[in-house]
């Protein structure tokens, strides 16, 4: 027997469906956006011509900072503060003992680092495969007026693995939108045919189950909490990245 859905029950069916088609969209929509992270902070990518612009902040100063692919490397232009230098990264095209050679120049010319790069998620490494020591950079930031000079060490693995196709990332994460949505279709099963629900969890142990009035009361409050519990998972997957 066919049986009768409630105002809550459809309500509660509605905010699913709609929960899954608007986050599917956003999904699709953040993944039209690739970024990549620099120092530990994600800088969304913005194509300009031959160059991409990624903007964000490098250790609280924002700013930005240009890529420029070339066939071999790039060249980074950094921008943050009161800063600015250019720097340019070239690959080797034979493999070292510890990874694919690179060059790192400064705005001049001079070189900066000659280090090699192991892959992603790797430090930059010297000759004797230990982690390459990065040069301090100084940055100077005005605030309602003051200045403040900030000493950080310069992003060269960050870049390094951009340079070399490896810093590509996107904001959520497709694996935790797939799982919410299975999710979501099975608690729209119970949504939907709840006295089935129960019924099949009881029929091994109780004759002709019938639920209590207390089982009937938290069934309502489940209809309600499905689709905001849905929407905090969605919500989350949005923070990760990959």
């Amino acid at each position: 027997m066919e049986e009768k859905r409630t105002k809550l029950q459809v309500g509660s069916l509605l905010a699913t469906g709609a929960l899954f088609v608007i986050f599917l969209g956003v999904y699709l929509f953040q993944f039209t956006r690739p970024g990549a992270f620099i120092a530990g902070e994600f800088f969304p990518a913005q194509p300009a011509g031959d160059t991409v612009l990624y903007q964000g902040e490098l250790h609280g100063v924002p700013g930005v900072l240009i890529f420029e692919p070339q066939e071999d490397g790039g060249v980074f232009l950094l921008q943050f503060g009161g800063f600015s230098e250019k720097y340019g990264f070239a690959f080797g095209e034979e493999e070292g003992p510890h990874g694919r050679p690179l060059a790192i120049t400064g705005g001049d010319g001079a070189l900066v680092l000659e280090c090699f790069y192991a892959g992603p998620g790797l430090p930059l490494l010297d000759g004797t495969g230990a982690p390459a020591t990065d040069d301090g950079l100084t940055i100077t930031a005005e605030t309602a007026g003051e200045s403040q000079t900030t000493l950080f060490s310069t992003p060269f693995t960050s870049l390094a693995q951009l340079a070399a196709g490896d810093n590509i990332h996107y904001r959520g994460s497709w694996q935790w939108f797939f799982f919410i949505s299975v999710l979501a279709g099975l608690l729209s099963l119970t949504v939907a045919f709840p006295m089935a629900w129960f019924k099949l969890n009881h029929f091994l142990s109780v004759r002709d189950p019938e639920p209590s009035d207390f089982y009937l009361a938290m069934m309502k409050v489940e209809w309600v909490l499905v689709p905001v519990l849905l929407l905090i998972g969605y919500l989350w997957g949005l923070t990760l990245y990959t």
